[in-house]
């Protein structure tokens, strides 16, 4: 939830450089921390791998009802 919370956090901020750039850097991030969760079996990087997850997911949250509008 910190991670969301971060991500809803930081992702207005970065919405002046387009709608659709912040979704595919934040599509990037959701394939890292996936990749993380997925490959790596030490606590600490599933740790890391949730706490991207939830970046993703709250500049989602943000993101894409902007995009919708727009589209």
């Amino acid at each position: 939830m910190g991670g969301a919370a971060l991500g809803a956090l930081f992702s207005g901020a970065l919405l002046s450089k387009g709608r659709w750039n912040c979704l595919v850097a934040f599509n990037f991030v959701l394939i890292l921390g996936s990749t993380c969760t997925i490959f790596f079996d030490q606590l600490w990087l599933l740790c890391i791998g949730r706490f991207l997850f939830g970046i993703s997911a709250g500049a989602f949250t943000v993101i894409c009802p902007k995009y919708i509008a727009e589209v």
